[in-house]
């Protein structure tokens, strides 16, 4: 019984002194933070992004637009021709070369023309989304990366062994250094 005190008494000792110790070495280092959605939001090459990537979507947007108003179009006169003749009339539009489509030595109905459009324009607007995405995320990924190593210039400047993200600190003493616009004057020069 008395060994296992004593034993427990050395361990609470040594445990004790090894937090003594951490403590000492967590007050030596030089510890900074940065708000990085801020560092993201004001530098101006995310702005640049951003612009460019509207840019991009507004050419997207008006190639799709012209798509879907020549398949409105389409549908228009083949409802007209539908109407004013019926549905027979439908192979004069083919044989009249108003609307037709070859595959090879078959010629499409128009019916069958005005589906396959429809469904390029589906393939066409899931692979503008599906780019846009991809060059989001791409883009994202480049300024990130611009970010850290401005904080890891600054960081090895200035001394500073240890630097958070804002969004990860719980508690910051005011004695605690904010590097976030020291980063963005960097970024942006």
């Amino acid at each position: 019984m008395k060994k296992t005190i004593v034993f427990l008494f050395i361990l609470c000792c040594f445990y004790m002194n090894a937090a003594q110790t951490y403590a000492v070495m967590l007050s030596s280092e030089r510890i900074a933070y940065v708000d990085v959605q801020k560092v993201f939001d004001e530098y101006k090459g995310t702005k640049e992004a951003t612009r460019k990537l509207s840019e991009a979507m507004r050419i997207k947007r008006e190639e799709l637009i012209l798509a879907e108003n020549e398949i409105r179009e389409m549908e228009k006169r083949i409802e007209m021709v539908q109407q004013e003749t019926g549905q027979e009339a439908l192979t004069g539009l083919v044989a009249g070369g108003e609307i037709t489509e070859s595959t090879g030595a078959v010629k499409l109905s128009p019916l069958e023309v005005l589906g396959r459009k429809k469904e390029k324009i589906e393939n066409m607007v899931r692979d503008t989304e599906e780019t846009l995405l991809l060059k989001e995320d791409e883009i994202r990924q480049q300024i990130l990366g611009q970010i850290y190593d401005v904080i890891r210039e600054i960081a090895e400047e200035e001394g500073y062994s240890i630097v958070l993200s804002r969004d990860d600190v719980l508690y910051v003493e005011k004695s605690s250094v904010d590097l976030t616009d020291r980063v963005i004057k960097k970024l942006n020069k």
